[in-house]
């Protein structure tokens, strides 16, 4: 999804990748 936007972000929030993991999937299914 935002895969320059979680790797640039990566240093700062280590769990931003596990949430965008997740708001990806969920929007894939609920879209």
């Amino acid at each position: 999804m935002n895969a320059h936007f979680m790797h640039k972000r990566r240093r700062q929030n280590p769990n931003l990748k596990a949430y965008i993991s997740i708001v990806d999937n969920f929007g894939k299914d609920y879209l």
